[in-house]
C-alpha cells in the first residue's frame, strides 16, 4: 500500500504546466532538427540533458526556461521520499516525475522532467501542483533508497587515477593543451584545435576530481601535475574549463634530424561536421555504444587532423555539406593521398543527392547514410571497423 497520502480534492492548484518539452525544443531546434534529435535520443526523461549538451546551455539554465515555458517553475532540490508500493514508483520513474512529499508523507506537488507530458499519463494527480527539475536530481531520488553504500574499491579510487583515465581516452593527450569540463554525469574534454570528446563518469566520482583539480589550480599552480608518465600545469580559464598545459621549451633542432613520423591506425571515430548540435548529438551517442570519438567542424580541419597525428582514426564519419572543404573535396582528396586512402569513410548527407551518393561510392566511401535514419543504423556502420571497449559503454 503507498504511503502517499493524497491532498483534498477541495484544495486548488496553483501550477499547472501548459506546454510540454518538444514544443519547447522543437522552437530552439527548428523541426527539422528536432526530428533528428529524437531519433537518437528516445528517453525524453533525458531530453533536457542532451539539449543543453547540442545547444552549448547549462542544464540549469535551459530548465529554468523550459520551467518559465511550461508554467511548472523549476525546483533545484528535491526532499528523499520512500515509495510504499512499487507499483507506483514504477509509474512515476517510467515518467520522470517524483511526487515532492513533507516529513509526514504528505504530497505538497510533483517534479517532472516535462510536467505537461508527465501529467497526461499520472490523471490521478493531476490537481497537484507541478515544478519542473532535472531527470539527474529526480533518478538519484529514486535511487537513493536503494543505494548500497560505496564499496571499498570505489572508495580507494584516487582522482589521479580518474584524471588519467579520462585523459587516456583521448589519443591526443600529446597535445600541448586540453580543457577539461565537469557537469553532473559527464566530462568533457577539449582540444586545443575545439576538437571534443564526451564521457560519463559516476556523479560520486565527480566531486572529488573537481575538488582534487580546484585545489591544485589554487595552491600549486607553479608545479606540474603528472598525468601518467607526462607532466602538465593546471590552469582554470574563464569558462571553469580546467585546462592542463605543457610548457615545452622550444627545439632548436631541424625538422630533417627527425626520423619521419609513422602513422599508426588507433580505435577512434572521427566525427567531421559543421553542425556543432549534430555533431555534440552524434558523439554522444557513439561515446554510449563505447566507443572513442574526436569532432572537428570542416574538411580542411579534418585535414589537418590526419596530417598532425600520430594515430590515425579508424573510420571517418564526414558530413557531405560543410563550409571551406565540403565533404566531397575532402574525401576526394584523402583518397589520392596514399597514407591516408585506406580509412573507411561513411558519408552523412541531410538530403537524398543520388548523384552525390554515386560518386562517393566511386571514390570510395564504406558508406552513404541520411543523417534522418536511425541511429543504430550508423553505429552498425561504424562498429565495421572499431573494437568496441565494452567498459566505456553507458548502463
Amino acid at each position: 500500500m503507498s504511503i502517499l497520502k493524497r491532498l483534498s480534492a477541495s484544495i486548488k492548484a496553483r501550477f499547472k504546466p501548459h506546454a510540454d518539452g518538444e514544443r519547447f525544443l522543437r522552437t530552439r531546434f527548428g523541426t527539422t532538427f528536432f526530428r533528428t534529435f529524437q531519433v537518437y535520443h528516445v528517453d525524453r526523461r533525458s531530453w533536457m540533458t542532451h539539449a543543453a549538451v547540442a545547444l552549448h546551455r547549462s542544464q540549469e539554465d535551459l530548465l529554468m526556461e523550459f520551467a518559465e515555458a511550461n508554467g511548472a517553475p523549476f525546483i533545484g532540490t528535491i526532499p528523499e521520499i520512500v515509495f510504499g508500493d512499487p507499483v507506483e514508483e514504477e509509474l512515476f520513474m517510467r515518467v520522470g516525475s517524483i511526487p515532492i512529499v513533507d516529513k509526514a508523507g504528505a504530497v505538497l506537488g510533483i517534479a517532472s522532467v516535462d510536467p505537461l507530458w508527465a501529467q497526461k499519463q499520472l490523471q490521478a494527480y493531476s490537481a497537484y501542483d507541478w515544478y519542473t527539475a532535472s531527470w539527474e536530481q529526480i533518478a538519484a531520488r529514486f535511487r537513493a533508497p536503494l543505494a548500497e553504500a560505496p564499496s571499498a574499491a570505489s572508495r580507494a579510487v584516487q582522482p589521479e587515477e580518474i584524471l588519467e583515465k579520462i585523459c587516456g581516452a583521448i589519443s591526443t593527450i600529446e597535445y600541448r593543451a586540453l580543457a577539461i569540463s565537469l557537469t553532473d554525469r559527464r566530462y568533457t574534454v577539449t582540444r586545443l584545435d575545439g576538437a571534443t570528446m564526451l564521457g560519463d563518469l559516476h556523479p560520486r566520482l565527480i566531486q572529488p576530481l573537481s575538488a582534487y583539480l580546484q585545489g591544485r589550480a589554487q595552491l600549486h599552480p607553479t608545479t606540474p601535475l603528472l598525468v601518467g608518465t607526462m607532466q602538465f600545469y593546471l590552469t582554470v580559464d574563464t569558462t571553469g574549463s580546467y585546462v592542463l598545459e605543457k610548457r615545452v621549451a622550444p627545439h632548436t633542432a631541424t625538422l630533417h634530424q627527425f626520423p619521419q613520423r609513422q602513422q599508426q591506425r588507433s580505435n577512434t571515430v572521427l566525427l567531421v561536421d559543421d553542425n556543432k548540435s549534430f555533431l555534440s548529438i552524434v558523439s554522444q551517442y557513439l561515446t554510449k555504444q563505447g566507443m572513442s570519438v574526436m569532432t572537428v567542424h570542416d574538411g580542411e580541419q579534418a585535414q589537418q587532423f590526419l596530417e598532425t597525428q600520430d594515430m590515425l582514426p579508424a573510420v571517418i564519419v564526414c558530413d557531405l555539406h560543410m563550409p571551406k572543404k565540403n565533404g566531397f573535396e575532402f574525401v576526394q582528396a584523402m583518397k589520392q593521398d596514399e597514407r591516408f586512402r585506406d580509412i573507411p569513410v561513411i558519408s552523412l548527407t541531410s538530403d537524398k543527392d543520388v548523384e552525390a551518393e554515386i560518386s562517393l561510392l566511386k571514390l570510395g566511401v564504406a558508406a552513404f547514410i541520411s543523417k534522418s535514419e536511425d541511429p543504430r543504423i550508423l553505429a552498425l556502420h561504424v562498429m565495421r571497423h572499431v573494437v568496441i571497449d565494452d567498459s566505456k559503454k553507458a548502463a
